[in-house]
């Protein structure tokens, strides 16, 4: 069922496969890889005490799987196995499937820099609210501001309120007059 795909003549079947599946950051792992055994991270599993012994109990009937050691406290998923039936990327694929993570495969991650900023962005938002006591929060200051500013840019080029309003007047007084 997941047997190992033939290698062909001349393949040195000790070196280890690092296809693209195995080299991703997210949601899964690979924390080392070496023939006949690997180790994951994944921490959708970690403090999730049932998830894990559910995880390293259908992970060990896999045919050609010897062992499984599922950390529920860091995530991490050892399994040693025949690397004459078995990739590391069959085992790879099964995790995922087991922990339902099919969806973020698709998903682009985050990087630290944008979680990092917008996690002192909400920072930023929440001290501006505390301190205003709720009078206004940092996305409403940044719309004054805004306003602000394209006000002064039209008082800059010389358009005066009175200017602007005469106009507005204008235009909606001869409608429909022509």
């Amino acid at each position: 069922m997941f047997l190992k795909r033939s290698t062909g003549d001349g393949d040195d079947p000790t070196q280890t496969s690092r296809s693209p599946l195995l080299k991703m950051r997210h949601p899964i792992r690979t924390v080392h890889l070496l023939p006949g055994r690997v180790r994951f991270n994944a921490p959708i599993l970690v403090g999730r005490a049932s998830d894990a012994e559910r995880v390293r109990g259908a992970l060990i009937r896999i045919q050609g799987v010897n062992r499984v050691e599922v950390d529920g406290r860091t995530g991490s998923v050892l399994i040693l196995f025949d690397d004459t039936r078995l990739e590391a990327e069959i085992l790879f694929a099964a995790l995922i499937r087991l922990l339902g993570l099919e969806k973020e495969l698709n998903r682009t991650p985050k990087s630290l820099l944008r979680r990092e900023g917008w996690e002192a962005l909400q920072a930023m938002n929440r001290g501006v609210y505390d301190t205003t006591n709720g009078l206004i929060d940092l996305y409403s200051a940044a719309g004054i501001l805004a306003g602000a500013a394209a006000l002064n840019h039209l008082v800059i080029r010389h358009i005066s309120l009175p200017g602007m309003l005469l106009s507005a007047w204008l235009v909606l007084n001869t409608r429909g007059k022509h």
